[in-house]
């Protein structure tokens, strides 16, 4: 293995999972919970940070490399996956990407779906007050994206937990 492209997909990765995991965080604890309170106008402040921010562009491509860098680093150090091969730091890397790749999915199948609605729909509010029915519908919305934001914000962080042991496990 060249060790110049081993030190290239471990900086990838550690660069690209930090700043996922700061970013779940932030977002899942302290931007959602603080924007979305079921009104429009936080609504559309959280579609400024996503889309004109450009977070959202950014951000899966982040994670997208962030697991693509993991994976291939993980088929590097262990080829034999074999269960008596099977040591407690190869078991903390495979726990860390599971819990990874669960945030990715409700990231990609929840966050990224219900965002999209929610700017949709305080969009097509515009600013004018929302009916009974737009603000039902607004307020769902926000409660489900604060749930998930939280799950992938606690998700992330087992995923850096797991994998900054493992580095010390035998």
């Amino acid at each position: 293995m060249d060790v110049n492209l081993l030190q290239v997909l471990r900086l990838v990765h550690i660069v690209c999972g930090a700043f996922w995991l700061g970013c779940a965080v932030t977002l899942g604890f302290f931007v959602t919970p603080a924007l979305l309170t079921g009104d429009v106008g936080s609504a559309q402040r959280l579609e400024h940070i996503m889309m004109r921010g450009k977070l959202g562009a950014i951000l899966p491509v982040t994670v997208i490399l962030a697991i693509a860098s993991g994976l291939w680093l993980y088929r590097i150090d262990f080829p034999q996956m074999q269960i008596e091969f099977f040591t407690r730091r190869a078991l903390d890397y495979t726990l860390g990407g599971f819990l990874a790749i669960i945030a990715f999915i409700v990231g990609i199948s929840i966050n990224l779906p219900t965002g999209s609605k929610i700017a949709v729909l305080a969009n097509a509010i515009g600013p004018a007050s929302p009916t009974a029915e737009q603000g039902a519908e607004l307020a769902r919305l926000s409660r489900k994206l604060l749930i998930s934001s939280r799950a992938v914000a606690i998700l992330t962080l087992g995923a850096g937990a797991f994998m900054a042991l493992a580095r010390f496990a035998r």
